[in-house]
């Protein structure tokens, strides 16, 4: 009897052993699959200015109160070929990097066009760093008439927990580069090629774009090739 006894006194520890032992092991996969990044994501423009004006006078810049998107405007453009360029600065205020995830440009026009490079796409915290933007009268579209534009334009962003997803997804953007350039995926399907990958927004993703992806990912943020 007393030999039963222990049997059963053994099992019964060594059940309640293995099911302490499976209840921490649960906890521990549930606890790494639901961790998150923890800060503050704050990036956003901290100034713009006029850089240089050429048949063009009285443009004035202004950044909305939350940083987050930029106005120019621009009262006379005298003539075609004229135009304005503006600096500007977004800094990552936040504890959290940053990459950017697309861009708006409101304001163009038969004969208003804006160039601009998206070549700022990872923000590590307190990173600054300057970008710039021209408001054109495009030379093929002429008029007698002097010309006046008010251009919006927003540059969107998420949060990565550090550099090592910044460069995975990065690496994600340049395969989708890669395939609308070589006609894999449709460069004509918004949906498969938005414009955020049109970073020299020239209406085209094309081999330019691989060469800012791939400055971006190997020089500026020094990603690993493999």
């Amino acid at each position: 009897m007393n030999k039963q006894k222990g049997i059963i006194i053994g099992v019964l520890a060594l059940m309640v052993t293995m099911m302490v032992g499976y209840a921490i092991f649960s906890e521990t996969i549930t606890i790494n699959g639901t961790a998150t990044a923890k800060g503050d994501f704050n990036i956003k423009m901290l100034n713009a200015s006029i850089s240089k004006e050429t048949g063009s006078s009285g443009a004035t810049t202004n950044i909305s109160a939350d940083g987050k998107i930029l106005t120019i405007n621009i009262p006379r453009l005298e003539y075609p070929g004229a135009y304005v360029d503006v600096t500007y600065s977004v800094k990552n205020a936040g504890t959290i990097d940053a990459l950017y995830t697309g861009y708006n440009i409101k304001g163009e026009t038969e004969r208003i066009k804006t160039y601009f490079v998206i070549n700022n796409l990872y923000y590590a915290s307190n990173d600054i760093k300057a970008s710039t933007i021209r408001i054109y009268w495009d030379e093929n579209n002429n008029s007698t008439e002097e010309e006046n534009a008010t251009v919006v334009l927003e540059v969107g962003y998420k949060q990565v927990a550090n550099k090592v997803e910044a460069c995975n997804e990065l690496k994600k953007m340049e395969q989708i580069v890669n395939d609308c350039a070589s006609y894999i995926l449709d460069p004509e399907d918004p949906i498969s090629c938005p414009t955020m990958y049109d970073f020299n927004h020239d209406g085209f993703i094309d081999g330019s774009d691989i060469s800012e992806i791939d400055d971006v990912l190997y020089n500026k943020v020094q990603c690993p090739t493999n």
